[in-house]
């Protein structure tokens, strides 16, 4: 057996201890940039949701104005015409049901009572009121009071699953 000198037992140890500090300098190296990956992936999914959550408040809101213009146009029609008909109730409710949101709409007397309602299933229906089994209270309602004799207020019950649909659509495309 071979003696070695004292300066290669020392080149040895220098160089295993070289060689576990750079293994342990890539571990944590490694470990860093994972930590580092996770929280950028964590910040762009959280950027996404804030993103598609104001969308969707910003949808919510345009659906609304949109539905009060047209209570608005269709209160502005009312006022216009000095006698108001049936058939102009059917008529106009039928106009507002056209849109996909709109669920349902009352048109109410000055005692807050129903005298017209229309509401979709397969078709539009027409009754003096809404039906029980017609669930109103998951749905939102726009209230606007008219103030002409025949017509006190208009109730429109909407829903905002269409602008829930379209954000799930644009999520799943991306």
């Amino acid at each position: 057996m071979k003696q070695t000198g004292i300066a290669t037992k020392i080149i040895l140890l220098s160089c295993g201890v070289a060689l576990l500090l750079m293994v342990v300098g890539c571990i944590l190296v490694v470990q860093y940039e994972m930590v580092l990956l996770n929280n950028m992936t964590n910040t762009k999914i959280d950027e996404k949701e804030e993103y598609y959550f104001y969308l969707l408040h910003h949808e919510k809101k345009a659906a609304t104005q949109q539905l009060n213009k047209q209570i608005n146009d269709l209160i502005r029609l009312m006022k216009s015409v000095d006698i108001i008909y049936a058939q102009t109730f059917e008529f106009q409710i039928q106009m507002i049901l056209l849109n996909p949101m709109v669920i349902a709409a009352e048109f109410c007397d000055k005692k807050g009572q129903s005298f017209l309602a229309a509401w979709q299933s397969n078709t539009v229906e027409m009754a003096t009121r809404l039906p029980d089994n017609l669930d109103i209270k998951s749905l939102h309602m726009i209230k606007q009071n008219i103030g002409i004799p025949a017509v006190e207020m208009i109730r429109l019950y909407y829903s905002i699953d269409t602008v829930r649909q379209k954000i799930i659509s644009m999520k799943k495309k991306k």
